[in-house]
């Protein structure tokens, strides 16, 4: 909340030089928050008619995964409105919590002429609750009921008991995926109310590759958990964490059949790719890296004024060159993925 407190940040609509595919572009415009304390951006809202023409409108809400500006690449909702075509209207901001994400709708609305663009002919995509579930992270009493959740889905994976089918209400993923489910679900029922007529959800993209994920197991678990009883225990973590988001998406669908709800699975996809590039069973000592790696693009950011800088981390979701040592192909895909 401190680093997004509207005193500490300030309007930007001059052409960022990590966004060169959106600024060459005829009509097209971005306007962002730059940060006065930390080298970083924010997408406000972001412009790019449709070259064809046509009433088709893809409006993105939602975290940074749909934020090119936070992310200097082209994220895969800007790629969409791309290959549609379509005329795309970004207002997702990284670091966005899904309340948030009810605002954001609201701008991308004002943004876009009725009459030019139907409401029932938009697309809606929404990629939110990520920042929900990490924010938690910071809460003590929270922090102890996911250890607990943690030590018993670790037992169940080695065969002790039998896994739940559903998450115990009092526990970190039944608190945590019902709040998040039930936000999301408002989300829904005001872009029902406000017309939209055909929506795209992207599942959080919680998966056992993730480093950070396999860092924070292997911490609860003293260390002692084998690298296959980490990847056990996340399924069995995210399972019931999807379980929940899963029940609200089905009970909206029954609510609203006028709206024709699409469901992304992202994390099966991250796992996919990871897989690919040899990424999916990071040690612990890759967060130590990977943080560094970061600290270090953001002191260049710092002292090149956080533009001109921003090209060195590549354009277009491209590979940025990474420092000795931490240059193998599973440290890049993870430094370039995300954070």
């Amino acid at each position: 909340r401190a680093r997004q407190h509207p005193m500490l940040e300030y309007a930007s609509t001059s052409p960022p030089a990590r966004l060169p595919w959106l600024v060459d572009e005829a009509g097209a415009h971005v306007d962002y928050r730059k940060h006065r304390l930390f080298p970083s951006a924010k997408n406000h809202l972001t412009w790019r008619p449709c070259e064809a023409g046509g009433s088709r409108a893809l409006v993105v809400i939602g975290d940074s995964y749909a934020d090119d500006v936070d992310m200097g690449f082209e994220t895969w909702p800007s790629q969409l409105a791309r290959a549609l075509p379509a005329t795309l209207v970004n207002t997702a901001r990284g670091g966005s919590r899904t309340p948030a994400a009810l605002e954001q709708l609201a701008r991308a609305d004002r943004r876009l002429p009725t009459e030019q663009f139907p409401v029932g002919e938009r697309l809606l995509v929404v990629h939110t609750g990520g920042n929900d579930l990490l924010l938690a992270l910071l809460l003590p009493p929270l922090t102890l009921l996911l250890w607990l959740d943690v030590l018993a889905l670790s037992g169940a994976s080695a065969g002790l008991w039998s896994p739940p089918a559903r998450p115990a209400h009092l526990s970190f993923i039944g608190l945590v995926s019902r709040r998040s489910a039930q936000e999301l679900r408002r989300l829904l029922r005001a872009a029902e109310s406000r017309g939209y007529r055909l929506v795209l959800v992207s599942r959080l993209p919680l998966s056992p590759c993730i480093p950070l994920a396999r860092a924070l197991v292997t911490l609860l678990t003293f260390g002692l958990a084998p690298t296959a009883h980490v990847t056990a225990t996340l399924r069995s973590c995210f399972r019931l964490f999807g379980a929940a988001l899963d029940e609200a998406l089905a009970g909206f669908a029954a609510e609203a059949p006028a709206v024709r709800l699409l469901v992304l699975d992202e994390a099966a996809l991250l796992d996919d790719l990871s897989a690919a590039e040899g990424a999916d069973a990071c040690g612990l000592l890759w967060v130590p890296r990977l943080v560094a790696q970061r600290m270090r693009k953001n002191a260049a950011l710092w002292r090149s004024g956080g533009e001109q800088g921003a090209e060195a981390q590549g354009s277009g979701g491209a590979a940025a060159p990474h420092p000795s040592g931490c240059a193998s192909r599973a440290l890049s895909f993870w430094h370039d993925a995300h954070h």
